[in-house]
């Protein structure tokens, strides 16, 4: 079911419009007659207007008279000031202004091509969560790149797909349509690159989410994540064996601290594991191989703690190894709740740790739960943390995991009571989910 599916009427569009704060210095006639004819105009004139219903264009800091001249050209244009700083900040303002349930980017420069719009928003419609666009796909182009610009987005571009994954080809947050009950989850927080990575991060988490569901059929794999708006570090990722298709490895980690450093600490900790996880026997050799490397590289003094297990399909054993980590919950067929008991020190502080590992087998309608420790340490208006004892509640009333959405049915639920618990209190951090459920006992992979 997509998000398409849920409407009852014709979903309500809003264009969102960035406009930086370079200064052009002369008055309103003359910028009238400059902007005729100009990509501006066309966007708002020529195209906005007739794609969307609401039209928001975010102020960032502007010191020139495009304001001016979008009002005159638009008079039902709604204008955000942007308070804070950064990209990533501007397109907050302009998502929490917007009431509509799909979301369109767009630069003001001109350099997104409107006659595309009605294709993201297609594929949206088709069941899409998100549409990214491309300068450097096969197809397109930019004529306003130089040379250094091209080889800087080249370099950063190259930097996320070694540490995140993906097939990235692009990482320009202008060109990107999504439903809005997806903002939070797809864009992540931070104001500027730290963004761009959690952005970058989702996204290819999304990607793999999507290949499991179609490679494993007797399982249901799901992840719910919700940014503190500063970003954080959390992280959750799948890692696959192309020789063994029928075994899957769940990452879930978190690192100490906030913002950038945290994020890149973050990305290279996933690098390492990953690397490690091709050549390891097992959950505990991949995390104390890990660790050598993320302890001996440890310049931001910053540490992180992980769960990793690796899955055989075929009957469901599932092998794994806690690095300090909040230990996951089971929840059996039968209603039966228990803990997933595995313990040792969090990589990053000494290179020299030995990780145990322990085993256990999922059957049909069991239900794993991977958390990060902003679930347990949400806070109620009067200080009450949701704690382990809210998570067990939450499992002990879920209805079961024979459903074929099983998995995502109880990612919701544990968001939902954490929701319940913090009402309007403000997230002191990442709030991350990873839930595996066995639907049948099926040995066919």
């Amino acid at each position: 079911m997509t998000a398409w599916d849920n409407l009852s009427k014709e979903p309500f569009m809003t264009g969102v419009v960035l406009v930086g704060g370079r200064s052009r210095r002369f008055g309103r006639d003359k910028v009238l007659s400059e902007f005729k004819g100009t990509p501006l105009l066309d966007h708002v004139v020529g195209v906005l207007r007739p794609l969307f219903d609401e039209v928001i264009l975010v102020d960032g800091h502007s010191t020139d008279s495009t304001i001016a001249v979008a009002e005159y050209l638009m008079p039902s244009i709604k204008i955000v000031r942007q308070e804070g700083r950064g990209k990533g900040n501007a397109l907050r303002a302009g998502f929490d202004a917007a009431p509509s349930d799909i979301l369109v980017m767009i630069d003001a420069d001109g350099s997104t091509q409107p006659s595309e719009i009605p294709a993201f928003v297609e594929a949206l419609v088709e069941g899409a969560d998100f549409v990214k666009g491309s300068r450097f796909a096969a197809g397109g182009g930019t004529s306003d790149m130089s040379n250094l610009r091209r080889f800087g987005n080249w370099g950063f571009t190259t930097l996320v797909k070694v540490l995140f994954g993906g097939s990235f080809t692009d990482l320009c947050y202008g060109y990107n349509a999504f439903w809005h009950t997806e903002a939070d989850r797809i864009l992540g927080g931070g104001d500027g690159f730290e963004g761009e990575l959690a952005a970058a991060n989702q996204q290819a988490r999304s990607a793999s989410l999507d290949r499991l569901a179609t490679w494993f059929p007797g399982y249901d794999f799901a992840a719910t994540y919700e940014s503190a708006r500063e970003i954080g570090g959390d992280l959750y990722d799948f890692i696959e064996w192309p020789a063994d298709p029928a075994r899957v490895g769940l990452l879930i980690a978190d690192v100490s601290g906030k913002g950038t450093a945290a994020a890149l600490f973050m990305a290279h900790s996933r690098a390492m594991i990953r690397g490690a996880a091709q050549t390891q026997p097992g959950p505990g050799a991949t995390l104390a191989a890990a660790n050598v490397q993320i302890a001996r590289d440890n310049h931001a003094m910053l540490f992180v703690s992980a769960f990793y297990a690796v899955l055989e399909a075929a009957d469901g054993r599932l092998t794994f190894a806690n690095a300090g980590h909040n230990l996951p919950f089971i929840r059996r067929a039968d209603g039966q709740v228990e803990e997933v008991m595995s313990r040792g020190m969090v990589l990053g502080i000494m290179d020299d740790m030995a990780y145990d590992e322990a085993a256990t087998t999922l059957a049909a309608g069991d239900i794993l739960l991977l958390y990060t420790d902003g679930i347990t340490e949400a806070e109620s208006p009067d200080g009450t943390p949701f704690d382990e004892a809210g998570l067990e509640r939450t499992l002990a009333l879920h209805a079961g995991a024979l459903g074929t959405a099983a998995a995502a049915e109880l990612g919701r639920a544990v968001f939902e009571a954490v929701e319940r618990h913090r009402r309007d209190t403000r997230l002191s951090d990442d709030l991350t989910v990873l839930v595996l459920s066995r639907l049948t006992n099926s040995l066919a992979i």
